[in-house]
């Protein structure tokens, strides 16, 4: 019974929450994704929301198997015959180096770098595909604008909230239930009832659990 008492009680804070959550919150929701584009000296890049595409220049007439692609986690390695330095650095975030891939075409390296989930929500989008290139000027970027995402708008947009289509009575006893449920299981008592004291609880508990209440803790025997 005890655990009952405390899943209705969860379940009707989460429902407050949620609800304080969307009021306040209407005109604060994440922003959208924004994809962009990149070319420097060495290479371009494409990226999505999941995975970026770069594209390495190579000298003409070289082979796969004359490149050394040395590809992990965290960096990338391009190299020609003899210790020539096509590419390298540290990415921005991790990739998922099971899912990631390189091809060649003609004299273009492909790498299909796909994202690993970020910590954090904000690194999602990398905006660079090296930490090395964040700072230099030889980079440009094209990169569409974040946009804050407007309830309103959107509601507006696919034709307005029409209150009448709303059945209220679907809802209405959903409140009356809950209080009666809680009256129930003495989580609420009617004016004029004197609510049970600590002591009182603690001891109701012992004698479902067969514990045992010591200073005001309890104790399992």
């Amino acid at each position: 019974m005890h655990c009952k008492m405390r899943v209705t009680f969860m379940l009707i804070a989460s429902l407050a929450l949620a609800v304080v959550a969307f009021r306040t919150s209407r005109r604060c929701a994440p922003t959208m994704m924004a994809f962009g584009r990149g070319k420097g000296p060495k290479y371009s890049w494409t990226e999505a929301e999941d995975d970026l595409e770069v594209l390495v220049p190579i000298p003409e007439g070289l082979s796969a198997a004359q490149l050394q692609v040395r590809l992990n986690s965290s960096a990338l390695e391009v190299e020609a015959p003899a210790g020539q330095e096509l590419l390298r650095g540290t990415f921005r975030e991790k990739i998922a180096i099971g899912e990631s891939f390189w091809t060649l075409d003609g004299n273009i390296l492909v790498l299909q770098l796909q994202k690993r989930p970020p910590v954090f929500e904000h690194d999602f989008q990398w905006g660079y595909v090296f930490k090395e290139d964040e700072d230099d000027p030889e980079i440009v970027r094209a990169y569409q604008a974040d946009k804050e995402f407007d309830l309103d708008e959107y509601v507006e947009s696919l034709g307005g909230y029409n209150e009448s289509l709303v059945d209220r009575n679907a809802f209405g006893n959903v409140t009356e239930q809950i209080l009666e449920t809680m009256k129930s299981q003495g989580l609420v008592k009617d004016e004029g009832e004197d609510l049970p004291d600590n002591e009182e609880i603690f001891e109701e508990i012992d004698a479902e659990d067969g514990g045992q209440t010591t200073g005001g803790e309890r104790r399992l025997s």
